[in-house]
């Protein structure tokens, strides 16, 4: 009896009391209607995000995309700047860096999503780069430096990569601004909203200009109501109560998946359709979607639940359909493991699910 109480603590009790809390703060705040422009909490969650990220300054948004609009708004880029960028970037990203008037350059990655270099990116001088770190695994500084120069800007998008670190540093710290989506099954999530990360209080500041109207920090247009230079893109002050939760144990969360999904690395290196070793399990965290596995031919492999396919696009033609057609993409031989699937069942029920299915 004592061990069966054990496990129902174990395994339910700390679950329900974190959802428990969170419904409870939702709900105070809706009841004494505390949930309109930057209540203190909203302040308390953007100072602790920059606290665990290592960060100056944090700035919460409506949405990853508007972080991202805000952010490349606050470097001044002149129309017609040289954007490098991965083919792995979301299209709302691509849509805005299109709608802003720059010249876009799209590097291949492989199957681990570093980098492909080719002498032609070095032709030229780009005045920023966005590096995108996808499904939890980062991209090394080591395979696109060789793309830019000192006066290079780097914009991350950490959307997949909640508190990742590389060489003991938040990999936040390695550009000049990061941003966060919180939306959906994230690691860190608000049902909706994002963030940036800066060391820059000039980028700060102005993104508050530009996003923030009734910012009370070094805001020039607190004064004003509903005052500010671009769009109004904050987050709604309870997609900050709810990821509070996620913020706070975010490192737990991050190292009891990567235990998980190392063993089922390590499981899945003995099947002979596999070719696993690029995907260095020490330089992840954050998880999103799912875990990749690359095959070898991925076209004799059925796709049965929980094995996934990613529905990225080959190319960014906005003004047609999107094509899945025209462009070889990595996810040509990459299949994904449900994240969902991963957390919610034991190690010896993924391990014989997966035997079956992998051939």
């Amino acid at each position: 009896m004592i061990n069966l109480y054990n496990l129902f603590y174990k395994i339910f009790y700390k679950i329900l009391r974190l959802k428990l809390l969170t419904a409870f703060k939702v709900f105070y705040f809706v009841l004494i209607n505390n949930v309109s422009k930057y209540p203190a909490y909203v302040n308390d969650f953007e100072n602790l995000a920059s606290v665990k990220f290592n960060s100056k300054y944090c700035l919460s948004f409506s949405s990853g995309t508007a972080a991202f609009y805000s952010a490349i708004l606050s470097l001044k880029l002149q129309r017609n700047s040289n954007v490098l960028l991965s083919k792995i970037t979301f299209p709302s990203v691509v849509r805005v860096l299109k709608f802003l008037g720059y010249n876009l350059y799209f590097f291949d990655t492989n199957e681990y999503f570093q980098p492909i270099y080719k002498k032609e990116f070095t032709e030229r001088e780009y005045d920023l780069a966005i590096i995108t770190h996808p499904f939890g695994f980062v991209v090394s500084p080591n395979n696109y430096n060789r793309f830019i120069s000192e006066k290079t800007k780097l914009i991350f998008d950490c959307s997949h990569v909640h508190g990742l670190k590389y060489n003991n540093k938040n990999l936040n710290e390695l550009a000049d601004i990061s941003f966060m989506s919180l939306q959906g099954q994230k690691a860190i999530s608000g049902g909706e909203g994002g963030i940036i990360l800066t060391n820059d209080s000039t980028y700060h500041q102005r993104m508050i200009e530009l996003s923030h109207p009734g910012h009370n920090l070094n805001n020039f247009f607190k004064e004003f109501t509903g005052m500010s230079k671009n769009l109004k893109l904050r987050m709604h002050p309870l997609a900050a109560a709810i990821a509070l939760t996620d913020l706070k144990n975010i490192e737990k969360k991050n190292q009891k998946l990567r235990d998980k999904i190392e063993k089922i690395y390590s499981f899945l290196s003995n099947k002979n359709n596999l070719e696993l070793s690029g995907f260095k399990i020490n330089e992840t965290g954050g998880y999103h979607f799912g875990i990749p596995i690359y095959f070898k031919d991925v076209k004799n492999q059925k796709l049965n639940w929980p094995l996934v396919k990613y529905n990225w696009p080959r190319n960014y033609d906005f003004k047609n359909n999107p094509s899945h057609e025209k462009l070889y993409s990595v996810f040509d031989k990459i299949l994904f493991i449900d994240l969902n699937w991963i957390k919610s069942n034991s190690f010896l029920y993924i391990k014989s699910k997966l035997d079956f299915i992998i051939k």
